[in-house]
Protein backbone atom coordinates (compact mmCIF):
# COMPACT_ATOMS: atom_id res chain seq x y z
CA UNK A 1 0.00 0.00 0.00
CA UNK A 2 1.33 3.43 -0.92
CA UNK A 3 2.14 5.67 2.01
CA UNK A 4 2.92 9.32 2.63
CA UNK A 5 6.30 10.21 4.09
CA UNK A 6 6.49 10.50 7.90
CA UNK A 7 6.58 13.92 9.54
CA UNK A 8 10.29 13.44 10.31
CA UNK A 9 11.01 13.60 6.54
CA UNK A 10 9.07 16.83 6.01
CA UNK A 11 11.18 19.70 4.69
CA UNK A 12 8.74 21.55 2.47
CA UNK A 13 5.00 21.66 2.16
CA UNK A 14 5.06 19.21 -0.78
CA UNK A 15 3.41 15.82 -0.56
CA UNK A 16 5.50 12.73 -1.35
CA UNK A 17 3.83 9.34 -1.81
CA UNK A 18 6.00 6.25 -1.58
CA UNK A 19 4.97 2.81 -2.83
CA UNK A 20 5.65 -0.55 -1.14
CA UNK A 21 9.23 -1.21 -0.14
CA UNK A 22 11.01 -3.94 -2.19
CA UNK A 23 13.90 -3.61 0.26
CA UNK A 24 15.34 -1.28 2.92
CA UNK A 25 15.89 2.27 1.65
CA UNK A 26 13.87 1.68 -1.52
CA UNK A 27 10.28 2.15 -2.79
CA UNK A 28 8.50 0.47 -5.69
CA UNK A 29 7.63 3.98 -6.86
CA UNK A 30 7.74 7.55 -5.56
CA UNK A 31 5.21 10.23 -6.57
CA UNK A 32 5.60 13.98 -6.04
CA UNK A 33 4.68 17.16 -7.90
CA UNK A 34 2.43 15.30 -10.35
CA UNK A 35 5.32 13.02 -11.34
CA UNK A 36 6.05 9.34 -10.69
CA UNK A 37 9.48 7.70 -10.65
CA UNK A 38 9.88 3.94 -10.78
CA UNK A 39 12.28 1.16 -11.81
CA UNK A 40 11.45 -2.20 -13.39
CA UNK A 41 13.33 -5.49 -13.41
CA UNK A 42 12.50 -8.79 -15.18
CA UNK A 43 10.51 -10.33 -12.31
CA UNK A 44 10.30 -14.11 -12.60
CA UNK A 45 13.31 -14.32 -14.92
CA UNK A 46 14.87 -17.71 -15.67
CA UNK A 47 18.35 -18.61 -16.96
CA UNK A 48 16.71 -19.72 -20.22
CA UNK A 49 15.06 -16.35 -20.92
CA UNK A 50 16.00 -14.47 -24.08
CA UNK A 51 16.39 -10.69 -23.95
CA UNK A 52 12.93 -10.43 -25.53
CA UNK A 53 11.38 -12.58 -22.77
CA UNK A 54 13.13 -10.61 -20.03
CA UNK A 55 12.00 -7.35 -21.65
CA UNK A 56 8.36 -8.53 -21.60
CA UNK A 57 8.72 -9.47 -17.91
CA UNK A 58 10.29 -6.10 -17.07
CA UNK A 59 7.54 -4.25 -18.95
CA UNK A 60 4.89 -6.29 -17.12
CA UNK A 61 6.53 -5.27 -13.83
CA UNK A 62 6.58 -1.67 -15.05
CA UNK A 63 2.86 -1.81 -15.91
CA UNK A 64 2.18 -3.11 -12.39
CA UNK A 65 4.24 -0.39 -10.67
CA UNK A 66 2.72 2.38 -12.74
CA UNK A 67 -0.76 1.04 -11.92
CA UNK A 68 0.13 1.01 -8.20
CA UNK A 69 1.03 4.69 -8.56
CA UNK A 70 -2.29 5.45 -10.26
CA UNK A 71 -0.91 6.01 -13.76
CA UNK A 72 -0.04 3.93 -16.85
CA UNK A 73 2.34 3.64 -19.80
CA UNK A 74 0.41 6.20 -21.85
CA UNK A 75 1.61 8.83 -19.32
CA UNK A 76 5.30 7.91 -19.48
CA UNK A 77 7.64 10.84 -20.07
CA UNK A 78 11.20 9.56 -20.09
CA UNK A 79 13.13 6.33 -19.64
CA UNK A 80 16.61 4.90 -19.45
CA UNK A 81 16.86 1.27 -20.56
CA UNK A 82 19.95 -0.64 -19.45
CA UNK A 83 20.84 -3.80 -21.37
CA UNK A 84 23.54 -6.30 -20.45
CA UNK A 85 25.19 -5.99 -23.87
CA UNK A 86 24.58 -3.48 -26.65
CA UNK A 87 24.06 -6.35 -29.10
CA UNK A 88 20.76 -7.00 -27.23
CA UNK A 89 19.33 -3.55 -27.97
CA UNK A 90 17.48 -4.40 -31.19
CA UNK A 91 15.71 -7.42 -29.68
CA UNK A 92 14.75 -5.37 -26.60
CA UNK A 93 13.62 -2.55 -28.86
CA UNK A 94 11.28 -4.77 -30.88
CA UNK A 95 9.37 -5.61 -27.69
CA UNK A 96 9.45 -1.98 -26.50
CA UNK A 97 7.95 -0.77 -29.79
CA UNK A 98 5.03 -3.20 -29.50
CA UNK A 99 4.40 -2.21 -25.88
CA UNK A 100 4.37 1.60 -26.11
CA UNK A 101 0.91 2.92 -27.18
CA UNK A 102 0.78 4.77 -30.48
CA UNK A 103 1.35 8.49 -29.99
CA UNK A 104 2.90 7.98 -26.54
CA UNK A 105 6.60 7.81 -27.39
CA UNK A 106 8.99 8.78 -24.60
CA UNK A 107 12.37 10.49 -24.41
CA UNK A 108 14.52 7.38 -24.06
CA UNK A 109 18.18 6.47 -23.76
CA UNK A 110 19.51 2.92 -24.02
CA UNK A 111 23.00 1.98 -22.82
CA UNK A 112 24.78 -1.24 -21.93
CA UNK A 113 25.88 -1.70 -18.32
CA UNK A 114 26.71 -4.45 -15.85
CA UNK A 115 23.40 -5.47 -14.23
CA UNK A 116 22.28 -7.63 -11.30
CA UNK A 117 23.16 -11.33 -11.71
CA UNK A 118 20.95 -12.93 -14.35
CA UNK A 119 19.37 -9.64 -15.51
CA UNK A 120 19.63 -8.82 -19.19
CA UNK A 121 17.54 -5.63 -18.99
CA UNK A 122 16.42 -3.05 -16.42
CA UNK A 123 14.44 0.20 -16.82
CA UNK A 124 14.21 3.52 -14.99
CA UNK A 125 11.14 5.60 -15.82
CA UNK A 126 9.42 8.92 -15.07
CA UNK A 127 5.68 9.27 -15.74
CA UNK A 128 2.97 11.86 -15.21
CA UNK A 129 0.83 11.09 -12.16
CA UNK A 130 -2.19 13.21 -12.99
CA UNK A 131 -4.24 12.20 -16.07
CA UNK A 132 -5.35 15.84 -16.45
CA UNK A 133 -1.79 17.19 -16.79
CA UNK A 134 -0.95 18.06 -20.40
CA UNK A 135 1.91 16.17 -22.08
CA UNK A 136 3.57 17.52 -25.23
CA UNK A 137 5.55 15.02 -27.29
CA UNK A 138 8.03 16.03 -29.98
CA UNK A 139 8.61 14.31 -33.34
CA UNK A 140 9.21 10.55 -33.22
CA UNK A 141 12.78 9.53 -34.15
CA UNK A 142 11.46 5.95 -34.06
CA UNK A 143 8.47 3.91 -32.80
CA UNK A 144 7.93 4.25 -29.04
CA UNK A 145 10.17 7.30 -28.77
CA UNK A 146 9.92 11.11 -28.90
CA UNK A 147 12.63 13.70 -29.64
CA UNK A 148 11.50 15.46 -26.46
CA UNK A 149 8.65 15.26 -23.96
CA UNK A 150 7.34 18.25 -22.00
CA UNK A 151 5.10 18.10 -18.92
CA UNK A 152 4.71 19.91 -15.63
CA UNK A 153 6.97 22.79 -16.77
CA UNK A 154 9.83 20.33 -17.44
CA UNK A 155 11.38 19.01 -20.65
CA UNK A 156 13.17 15.69 -21.10
CA UNK A 157 15.35 14.94 -24.10
CA UNK A 158 18.27 12.81 -25.28
CA UNK A 159 21.02 13.82 -27.69
CA UNK A 160 23.25 11.72 -29.91
CA UNK A 161 26.15 12.77 -32.21
CA UNK A 162 24.05 13.23 -35.36
CA UNK A 163 26.14 13.01 -38.51
CA UNK A 164 29.00 11.20 -36.76
CA UNK A 165 31.80 9.67 -38.84
CA UNK A 166 34.33 6.93 -37.97
CA UNK A 167 37.05 9.61 -38.02
CA UNK A 168 35.40 11.78 -35.36
CA UNK A 169 37.25 12.45 -32.12
CA UNK A 170 35.25 12.50 -28.88
CA UNK A 171 35.45 16.33 -28.97
CA UNK A 172 33.93 16.38 -32.45
CA UNK A 173 31.16 13.95 -31.46
CA UNK A 174 30.49 16.02 -28.34
CA UNK A 175 30.01 19.14 -30.48
CA UNK A 176 27.62 17.21 -32.75
CA UNK A 177 25.67 15.88 -29.77
CA UNK A 178 25.45 19.37 -28.24
CA UNK A 179 24.25 20.79 -31.56
CA UNK A 180 21.53 18.09 -31.60
CA UNK A 181 20.71 18.99 -27.99
CA UNK A 182 20.39 22.69 -28.88
CA UNK A 183 18.01 21.74 -31.70
CA UNK A 184 15.83 19.50 -29.50
CA UNK A 185 15.63 22.04 -26.70
CA UNK A 186 14.63 24.71 -29.23
CA UNK A 187 11.91 22.40 -30.59
CA UNK A 188 10.59 22.14 -27.03
CA UNK A 189 10.58 25.93 -26.63
CA UNK A 190 13.55 26.16 -24.25
CA UNK A 191 17.35 26.39 -24.42
CA UNK A 192 20.58 25.37 -22.70
CA UNK A 193 20.37 28.25 -20.20
CA UNK A 194 17.32 26.46 -18.72
CA UNK A 195 19.00 23.06 -18.32
CA UNK A 196 18.65 21.54 -14.87
CA UNK A 197 20.38 18.18 -14.88
CA UNK A 198 22.21 15.85 -17.25
CA UNK A 199 23.79 12.44 -17.49
CA UNK A 200 26.59 12.20 -20.04
CA UNK A 201 27.53 8.71 -21.22
CA UNK A 202 30.99 8.30 -22.75
CA UNK A 203 32.27 5.16 -24.45
CA UNK A 204 35.36 5.03 -22.23
CA UNK A 205 36.13 7.02 -19.09
CA UNK A 206 39.43 8.12 -20.63
CA UNK A 207 37.29 10.28 -22.98
CA UNK A 208 35.74 12.33 -20.17
CA UNK A 209 38.28 15.17 -20.12
CA UNK A 210 38.04 15.75 -23.87
CA UNK A 211 34.23 15.71 -23.71
CA UNK A 212 34.35 18.00 -20.68
CA UNK A 213 36.46 20.64 -22.42
CA UNK A 214 33.75 21.03 -25.08
CA UNK A 215 30.95 20.94 -22.46
CA UNK A 216 32.58 23.76 -20.46
CA UNK A 217 32.73 26.01 -23.54
CA UNK A 218 29.10 25.25 -24.46
CA UNK A 219 27.32 25.84 -21.13
CA UNK A 220 26.50 29.55 -20.60
CA UNK A 221 28.19 31.24 -17.63
CA UNK A 222 26.05 30.98 -14.50
CA UNK A 223 23.97 28.13 -15.96
CA UNK A 224 25.86 25.10 -14.65
CA UNK A 225 23.80 21.93 -14.29
CA UNK A 226 23.75 18.99 -11.90
CA UNK A 227 25.67 16.54 -14.08
CA UNK A 228 26.91 12.97 -13.86
CA UNK A 229 29.31 11.42 -16.37
CA UNK A 230 29.70 7.64 -16.64
CA UNK A 231 31.24 5.22 -19.11
CA UNK A 232 28.87 2.80 -20.82
CA UNK A 233 28.71 0.79 -24.01
CA UNK A 234 26.79 2.90 -26.53
CA UNK A 235 25.19 2.46 -29.95
CA UNK A 236 27.71 1.39 -32.62
CA UNK A 237 30.01 4.30 -33.51
CA UNK A 238 28.80 6.57 -30.70
CA UNK A 239 31.46 7.92 -28.34
CA UNK A 240 29.10 10.15 -26.35
CA UNK A 241 25.36 10.47 -25.60
CA UNK A 242 23.47 12.85 -23.29
CA UNK A 243 20.25 12.67 -21.32
CA UNK A 244 18.92 16.03 -20.13
CA UNK A 245 16.13 17.65 -18.10
CA UNK A 246 15.39 21.35 -18.63
CA UNK A 247 12.84 23.91 -17.45
CA UNK A 248 10.14 24.51 -20.06
CA UNK A 249 8.84 27.84 -18.80
CA UNK A 250 11.25 30.82 -18.94
CA UNK A 251 9.39 32.39 -16.01
CA UNK A 252 10.01 29.45 -13.66
CA UNK A 253 12.71 30.24 -11.09
CA UNK A 254 15.89 28.12 -11.13
CA UNK A 255 18.27 28.08 -8.15
CA UNK A 256 21.80 26.85 -8.81
CA UNK A 257 24.22 25.82 -6.09
CA UNK A 258 27.99 26.46 -5.99
CA UNK A 259 29.96 25.39 -9.07
CA UNK A 260 32.27 22.40 -8.47
CA UNK A 261 33.63 23.15 -11.95
CA UNK A 262 32.75 25.10 -15.12
CA UNK A 263 29.39 24.12 -16.59
CA UNK A 264 28.26 22.35 -13.42
CA UNK A 265 26.38 23.10 -10.18
CA UNK A 266 26.47 21.26 -6.86
CA UNK A 267 22.67 21.22 -7.03
CA UNK A 268 19.90 22.73 -9.10
CA UNK A 269 16.41 23.47 -7.75
CA UNK A 270 13.31 24.17 -9.84
CA UNK A 271 9.61 23.37 -9.70
CA UNK A 272 9.81 22.17 -6.07
CA UNK A 273 12.40 19.55 -7.06
CA UNK A 274 16.16 19.36 -6.48
CA UNK A 275 18.75 17.57 -8.61
CA UNK A 276 22.23 16.76 -7.32
CA UNK A 277 25.07 14.27 -7.75
CA UNK A 278 27.35 12.84 -5.06
CA UNK A 279 30.90 11.50 -5.34
CA UNK A 280 33.13 9.85 -2.70
CA UNK A 281 34.77 13.06 -1.45
CA UNK A 282 38.03 12.41 0.40
CA UNK A 283 38.40 8.96 -1.15
CA UNK A 284 41.73 7.14 -0.75
CA UNK A 285 43.27 4.22 -2.67
CA UNK A 286 42.64 2.08 0.42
Amino acid sequence: MAKKRPASCLELDVEIVRGPSPGPGRSAFVACNNLVWTVAFPAGKTPEDSIAEQTRKALKALDDRLAQAGTDKSRMLEATVFVKEMSMKEEMDSVWREWVPEGCGVSRACVAADLAPGDLVEMKVTAAANPKVAIVRGPAPGPGRSAFVSCNNLVWTVAFPAGKTPEDSVAKQTRKALKALDDRLAQAGTDKSRMLEATVFVKEMSMKEEMDSVWREWVPEGCGVSRACVAADLAPGDLVEMKVTAAANPKVAIVRGPAPGPGRSAFVSCNNLVWTVAFPAGKTPE
